[in-house]
């Protein structure tokens, strides 16, 4: 993987209607349509469900990234679900706090 490349995987977890989402390496402008595009069909196919994002594995967040974040979690929502994010490092989360996106995305641990 090269160091802007984004690796997105998606499991069943926790029950019926729960989705994790993993993502691995950058979400940055060169990228984060992917991302945008998982969380967003995700909510039209089988809503409403649960997903959760996890950022173990991801290195860097631009704001192109946190967009892609914050259209899912909307699409989600509207189609009676909810998002969250999870396990963001240190610098990830610095931001979340930076831009007022703790709670909006329900970051967690």
């Amino acid at each position: 993987m090269n160091d802007n490349e984004l690796d997105l995987s998606v499991r069943n977890s926790d029950g019926p209607g729960v989705v994790t989402v993993t993502a691995v390496g950058e979400i940055d402008s060169s990228n984060c349509t992917a991302l945008q595009d998982l969380l967003t069909s995700l909510a039209e196919n089988d809503a409403p469900r649960q997903v959760h994002v996890d950022l173990a594995g991801v290195t860097f967040i631009d704001s192109s990234g946190l967009r892609a974040l914050i259209v899912g979690e909307r699409a989600t929502s509207e189609a009676g679900g909810s998002l969250r994010v999870s396990a963001a490092s240190d610098a990830v989360r610095r931001l979340f706090e930076i831009t007022g996106l703790v709670d909006r995305l329900a970051l967690g641990n």
